[in-house]
């Protein structure tokens, strides 16, 4: 993380609870650059964040005496509260399975407060509603914990009716309401091949496929294109989709699709699809 112009990472056991003063102690720290931070409720708990306040780091050195004097102040954390849907089917053992997923919510901070907790599970009522309190100000992502279950993924979240592909913006202390985050459920899988025409497969280059929705809402993981072409895109419900073929390579300046192909997924089963990309074509636009 970083604080008072200096950058921290990793953490150490040993915090605990202050006193009815407010007082704290961390004993055990090795010399060196530290940062110290405070939160409310129970973050490592499995509960979810229940607390309302959180505080920025304040940065410190251990150098061969003990440190004293140090000062956090609490600040009064966002909220942001909503309901949780699943599209796709109306199987009841299906909805009674994602009533009992693992949601978890996430933090982007930026570098400000990077390497202080920034998750928590979401905890999501037996109507779909959930609330999260005590957040610090960035973009909130929520999705599933991890490992993901088959057949579930996330299709957007929306506020106020606007989708937030990039995650929500919350700002410092501000209560959200009214968020929709929509999962959708499937088992069709997407299984095919990108033809090279005009040209080579270029050495080095990292090509991923994705399948939108209308509205381009991403479905399912991107999947990157192996060694001999192919790809494979799973846990898609039933629709039509649009698939795009990009240069994800770490140097890439574009991002836009290279070609694109409309399929028609059904509700189970597998779709072969065969995207060219034409590199003559590319060459001449150039």
């Amino acid at each position: 993380m970083t604080a008072g112009g200096r950058r921290f990472s990793g953490n150490v056991s040993g915090g605990g609870k202050t006193d009815e003063r407010g007082e704290f102690s961390v004993r055990g720290l090795v010399p060196g650059d530290w940062g110290v931070w405070a939160e409310t409720g129970d973050i490592y708990g499995g509960k979810g964040n229940e607390g309302t306040s959180y505080s920025d780091p304040v940065a410190f050195e251990v150098t061969d005496s003990d440190v004293s004097g140090l000062e956090i102040k609490m600040r009064r954390g966002a909220e942001v509260s909503g309901v949780m849907t699943l599209e796709g089917t109306s199987d009841p053992a299906v909805l009674a399975r994602f009533k009992e997923l693992k949601f978890g919510a996430w933090v982007n901070t930026g570098d400000a407060s990077a390497g202080v907790p920034n998750y928590t599970q979401l905890q999501v009522g037996a109507d779909g509603s959930f609330k999260l309190t005590g957040l610090r100000p960035g973009r909130l992502m929520l999705d599933l914990e991890w490992p993901r279950p088959k057949g579930f993924s996330l299709l957007y979240v929306k506020r106020e009716g606007v989708e937030q592909r990039e995650g929500l913006e919350v700002r410092a202390g501000e209560r959200v309401k009214n968020v929709q985050v929509t999962y959708s459920y499937g088992t069709a899988v997407i299984r095919g091949e990108v033809q090279f025409r005009g040209g080579s497969r270029p050495a080095g280059v990292t090509y991923v496929i994705q399948a939108l929705r209308p509205g381009g809402l991403v479905s399912g993981e991107p999947a990157l294109l192996d060694s001999l072409g192919r790809f494979q895109i799973e846990n898609l419900s039933a629709g039509e989709y649009e698939l795009t073929l990009a240069d994800w390579s770490p140097n890439a300046t574009n991002r836009s699709p290279l070609v694109k192909l409309t399929v028609s997924v059904p509700a189970e089963g597998e779709v072969k699809a065969t995207l060219v990309y034409d590199m003559g074509a590319k060459k001449e636009g150039q």
